[in-house]
């Protein structure tokens, strides 16, 4: 399982002007990723990356334990399944998702 790791709610931003005269602005916040291969080996320390924080409301996680959210996933061309810009979701709620999961599956065996 992969976790993601927030550690502080500092942001950093990047802004700029586009060929058309148009501004851009980017919001990211620092994270570390756990459990995943390095090669084919598990890691067996954390990666540090950045996550990219919602354009209009740049709201950083609070610190904590979190999976990538359903959110992040979808299906694009050809069907084929990929993974978008990463939204996080509270290891907990997950937790309590997957139990509800796991029940609603013995209750339908």
């Amino acid at each position: 399982m992969i976790i993601v790791k927030v550690e502080s709610t500092a942001i950093a931003s990047k802004s700029g002007t586009r060929k058309s005269g148009e501004d851009w602005k980017m919001n990211f916040q620092q994270v570390s990723i756990c459990g995943a291969f390095i090669d084919g080996f598990p890691s067996r320390h954390p990666r540090e990356t950045t996550i990219q924080l919602d354009e209009k409301n740049p709201q950083p996680y609070p610190v904590g334990d979190y999976v990538i959210s359903p959110e992040s996933y979808y299906f694009g061309d050809f069907g084929r399944f990929n993974l978008g810009k990463i939204k996080l979701q509270p290891i907990a709620d997950f937790g309590k998702e997957f139990k509800q999961y796991v029940e609603g599956t013995k209750a339908a065996a």
